[in-house]
C-alpha cells in the first residue's frame, strides 16, 4: 500500500494511551511485589525475636511456665518429617526465652520428654487444645509453645501457637517467613540418599543372613564370602560384616579372601579410635594368626590411634598362650612397639609420652595374663631406666609388680619379681605414699586367719620371702615408718619392725628402751613397756630381771591385770 509523500502512518490516540497505561501497571505490580517480598521475609534471628516480644506482651506480673515443643515440617515425604532445622529453631527460641527469666519459666525438654515417654506419648508440630491438656495433666505447667515449618524456594514459613494447657485456649499465634540463607539450607539435607542406602543394606542384609543359615561345607563358605566381599565394610551396611565376624568367630571359621577384604578396609581407615570397625575386625582377623603382616597392620593403626585404644590393640600380639619358642618374636615386637615411642610416632592427635606408652604395653602384656608375666616383666626389666618416676608411675610400677609377684607360681620367677619390687622401694624418695606401699606390702605376709584356712592364699605370701625381702629394706622402714599418719597404723607399723628384729634407734623401741619404761611409776607405761618387749623375743633377755621387779612392784587394784 503506498502513502502520500510527507504522510505519516499514524497509531490511533486511544491505542497509544491503552499500551502505556498497561506497562505502567505491570512494572508497578512487579516491583511491589519484589519490594513486598524482600521486606515480608525476616533473618532467623529477628523472626524468634519478635515471637518472644509478642510472648512477652501476654504474660502478666506471674512468669509463665512454658514449655517448648519441636517444631515439625508440614511436609508428607515420611523422610523429611523430622529434619535438623526443627531442633535448630525450637533451640534459639529456647536460648531466647531462658534470658527472660523474670516472664518466662522454661520447662527442659528432656524432662518432658521422659514424662511424655512414660505414658506412650510424643507430641510435636502444632498441638490442638485437647493435647494441651493432656499435657497439662502431666507435667507442671501453665503453657506449651509448639509449631511447623515449610520449607519452600527461597524462604521458610513457620506457624506457632501457645496454648494453655489447663483450658486448651490459644493464647497466641505467630507466623513469619524466615530467609533461607546457605547456613538454613545445610540443615534440610537431603535425606533420600541416606534412605536409599539403608534400603540397598537391607536386602544386602537379607541375602547374607540367608546365606548364614547354612555354612556347613567349605564351598558354602566360599559362595557366602564370595557376596560379602561386594558389600561395602561401611555405613549402613557395617553391621553385615559385623554379623559375619560373630558368626564366623562361634564356628571357629577361617577364609583368607574374607580377611584380606578386612584387612584392605581397616588399614584405609584414618582415625581408627572413632572407627568401632579397626577395633573389631582387628580382634577377628588376630584369633589365630599373629603373622608379621598382621603385626604391622596393628603397628599402622596405633599410630594413627588415641592412647586409650592402643593396649586393645597390642594385646593379641603380647598376651595369648604363646609357645616357649614364640617368645623372641614377641620380645622383637616389644621393642619394635618401644622405638617407635622413642621416636614420638604413636598416638593421634598427639604423640603419646614414653610414659604413658609404656603403661600401654603394660597394661596390654599384663591384663588377665594368659602365660604368666614374662613378657610384661621383659618391658619393665628393659625399659624402666627410659622412664619419668612421678608420683603417678610409682603408683602404676608399685601396682603392678606387688600383682606379679602375688599372682607368679613359679618360685624363680617370683624371687625375681620380689627383688624387682624391693628395688624399686628403695630407688623411692620417703614419704607417706612409700611408707604405705611399703607396710601395705608386708601386712600381706601376716598370718591371719583366712591365710591358715587357704593354703593357696598361704602359699602366694611364703615367710621365706618376707624375711628376704626385710633385709633388703631394713633401713627404708627406719626412713618411712616418722611419715605414718595415725598413732594406731603407726603402733602396728612399730610392733611389725620390732617382731622382724628391725631396728630403728629413737624411732622403733629397743629393749633397752623398754627397761627404762619398767622403772615409771606410770603402771600403763610399765605394762606397755613389757608388751614390747613379749615380742623381741630372744631380744628381751637382758630386761628379763626387771620385768619380774617391775610386775612385783604392782598395787593391789593391778593385780589381776598382773
Amino acid at each position: 500500500m503506498k502513502f502520500p509523500k510527507n504522510t505519516m502512518r499514524t497509531i490511533p490516540f486511544s491505542f497509544m494511551v491503552f499500551f502505556v497505561t498497561v506497562g505502567l501497571a505491570f512494572s508497578f505490580l512487579y516491583h511491589a511485589e519484589t519490594a513486598f517480598g524482600a521486606d515480608d521475609h525476616k533473618e532467623l534471628h529477628a523472626a524468634v525475636q519478635e515471637l518472644k516480644t509478642n510472648l512477652n506482651a501476654q504474660i502478666g506480673a506471674k512468669p509463665m511456665r512454658l514449655a517448648v515443643l519441636a517444631f515439625l515440617s508440614t511436609k508428607s515425604d515420611k523422610h523429611e518429617k523430622f529434619t535438623e532445622f526443627g531442633d535448630y529453631l525450637s533451640e534459639n527460641i529456647i536460648s531466647a526465652l531462658s534470658k527472660e527469666t523474670k516472664k518466662v519459666k522454661l520447662f527442659e525438654r528432656k524432662r518432658l520428654d521422659l514424662i511424655l515417654g512414660e505414658h506412650s506419648l510424643s507430641l510435636s508440630g502444632l498441638i490442638d487444645a485437647d493435647q494441651a491438656k493432656k499435657i497439662g495433666e502431666l507435667a507442671p505447667l501453665d503453657a506449651v509453645l509448639s509449631g511447623t515449618f515449610t520449607k519452600l524456594a527461597n524462604f521458610i514459613e513457620i506457624n506457632s501457637r501457645v496454648v494453655d494447657v489447663v483450658t486448651g485456649e490459644i493464647l497466641l499465634t505467630y507466623s513469619a517467613k524466615v530467609t533461607l540463607t546457605n547456613d538454613l539450607k545445610s540443615l534440610f539435607a537431603d535425606r533420600h540418599i541416606k534412605q536409599e542406602e539403608e534400603d540397598i543394606c537391607a536386602l544386602h542384609e537379607k541375602r547374607i543372613s540367608y546365606l548364614l543359615n547354612d555354612i556347613s561345607t567349605p564351598e558354602k563358605v566360599r559362595a557366602l564370602v564370595k557376596e560379602a566381599v561386594k558389600i561395602p565394610f561401611e555405613g549402613k551396611c557395617a553391621g553385615i560384616h559385623f554379623a559375619i565376624m560373630r558368626t564366623f568367630t562361634r564356628y571357629q571359621i577361617d577364609n583368607q579372601e574374607y580377611e584380606d577384604f578386612l584387612i584392605k578396609t581397616i588399614d584405609a581407615i584414618p582415625f581408627p579410635s572413632r572407627d568401632s570397625r579397626a577395633g573389631e575386625t582387628m580382634r577377628f582377623i588376630t584369633r589365630k594368626n599373629r603373622d608379621d603382616r598382621r603385626w604391622e597392620l596393628c603397628v599402622r593403626i596405633i599410630k594413627k590411634s588415641e592412647a586409650r585404644h592402643i593396649p586393645s590393640l597390642l594385646q593379641p600380639f603380647v598376651n595369648y598362650a604363646y609357645q616357649p619358642e614364640e617368645l623372641p618374636t614377641i620380645y622383637k615386637r616389644v621393642d619394635h612397639y618401644f622405638s617407635l615411642l622413642k621416636n614420638r610416632e604413636i598416638g593421634l592427635p598427639q604423640p603419646i609420652t614414653f610414659n604413658s606408652g609404656f603403661q600401654k604395653m603394660l597394661n596390654a602384656a599384663d591384663r588377665r595374663p594368659a602365660s604368666g608375666h614374662k613378657v610384661s616383666f621383659y618391658c619393665y626389666n628393659k625399659y624402666k631406666d627410659d622412664l619419668v618416676y612421678d608420683k603417678e608411675m610409682n603408683k602404676v610400677i608399685y601396682g603392678y609388680l606387688t600383682h606379679a609377684y602375688l599372682d607368679e607360681e613359679n618360685e624363680k620367677e617370683k624371687l625375681k619379681v620380689l627383688h624387682s619390687l624391693s628395688e624399686h622401694l628403695n630407688n623411692r624418695e620417703p614419704d607417706e605414699i612409700l611408707a604405705d606401699n611399703l607396710f601395705e606390702f608386708v601386712f600381706r605376709f601376716v598370718r591371719k586367719e583366712y591365710l591358715q584356712m587357704d593354703p593357696q592364699e598361704e602359699a602366694k605370701v611364703p615367710l621365706a620371702h618376707l624375711t628376704l625381702f626385710v633385709e633388703k629394706c631394713k633401713p627404708l622402714f627406719c626412713k618411712t615408718i616418722g611419715f605414718t599418719k595415725y598413732p594406731s597404723q603407726k603402733e602396728d607399723r612399730i610392733n611389725f619392725c620390732i617382731d622382724n628384729n628391725i631396728q630403728c634407734p629413737k624411732v622403733v623401741p629397743s629393749a633397752e628402751d623398754c627397761m627404762k619404761q619398767l622403772s615409771s611409776r606410770n603402771w600403763k607405761e610399765r605394762v606397755q613397756g613389757i608388751k614390747l618387749l613379749s615380742r623381741m623375743g630372744a631380744g628381751a633377755k637382758i630386761a628379763e630381771r626387771e620385768v619380774i621387779k617391775s610386775l612385783e612392784r604392782s598395787s593391789a587394784e593391778n593385780e589381776r591385770e598382773v
